[in-house]
């Protein structure tokens, strides 16, 4: 389990070096999620294009599927529509209206599991 503590001084410019697990159950979901858009002829590009971000230039969704976490972390997701570009200032003022006490960053292409559609991974601590 991922504690506050252990991803407080992550950012933008340190994001981790390793990959964060999910917890069995939400690594299960994914994995079926996964399935059912293969099922559909879907690719996870696609599904996140067509009903999450749609014609919006981001969108800052609860993440469905999110890493083992503890419990006074919320896992959040901001999805940036391919066709725009979000400035880390931009992306800052947008996460300060919203949150207070949070981290965000981007994994390392080597830890992504959407490699396609440019998202930041948001770390809320509500203690």
């Amino acid at each position: 389990m991922i504690k506050w503590e252990d991803i407080k001084d992550i950012n933008v410019n340190n994001p981790p070096n390793y990959r964060f697990m999910r917890k069995p159950e939400d690594e299960i979901k994914y994995k079926n999620y996964l399935i059912s858009l293969q099922k559909k002829s879907l690719t996870p590009h696609k599904n996140i294009l067509d009903n999450i971000i749609g014609n919006n230039i981001y969108k800052l969704v609860k993440n469905t599927f999110p890493y083992d976490l503890d419990k006074e972390i919320d896992h959040w997701i901001l999805w940036i529509n391919p066709k725009n570009k979000l400035t880390f200032q931009e992306i800052d003022n947008l996460l300060k209206n919203k949150f207070r006490n949070f981290v965000y960053f981007s994994n390392l292409e080597k830890n992504k599991s959407i490699k396609t559609i440019e998202h930041y991974q948001i770390f809320v601590c509500n203690s």
